[in-house]
């Protein structure tokens, strides 16, 4: 799916998972748990995507060109740039924030980076609530 530069979407699952995508954003569905113990895959590629659970998904993974971030939260938003940058905010329970060289666990009102080629790193972020809402 891809948004243009005046739209917005979103996306509710079966398991009421809201992804929301900003403008500019493409996203690929990959995969879609349909019994218990199957994984939602989506590849965020370039964009921003902000998500939330009702309830703890089982097994929802969003992937970017630098990173994956396998979800077991309630709140958290996804940046991409042109360069397969990827930035997490989670703003409710935590998010496992992975490559190939690292891995870190993200908690509620944390943030991490992860570049191509680098290991994700926990950033600082002052006021999660008081970011950008869209």
């Amino acid at each position: 799916m891809r948004t243009g530069p005046a739209s917005k979407m979103a996306l509710v699952f079966a398991d009421e998972t809201q992804v929301r995508l900003n403008q500019n954003s493409l996203l690929q569905v990959k995969s879609v748990a349909g019994s218990a113990g199957a994984t939602t895959t989506l590849r965020l590629e370039l964009g921003r995507a902000w998500s939330q659970a009702k309830r703890v998904p089982d097994g929802l993974q969003l992937e970017s060109p630098s990173a994956t971030a396998a979800i077991r939260g309630t709140s958290w938003e996804l940046e991409v740039d042109a360069a397969g940058t990827t930035t997490l905010a989670v703003l409710d329970g935590s998010v496992e924030f992975f490559n190939a060289l690292g891995s870190i666990t993200v908690a509620a009102n944390e943030a991490a980076v992860a570049a191509v080629g680098q290991a994700p790193v926990r950033i600082v972020l002052s006021n999660p609530r008081d970011r950008v809402q869209w």
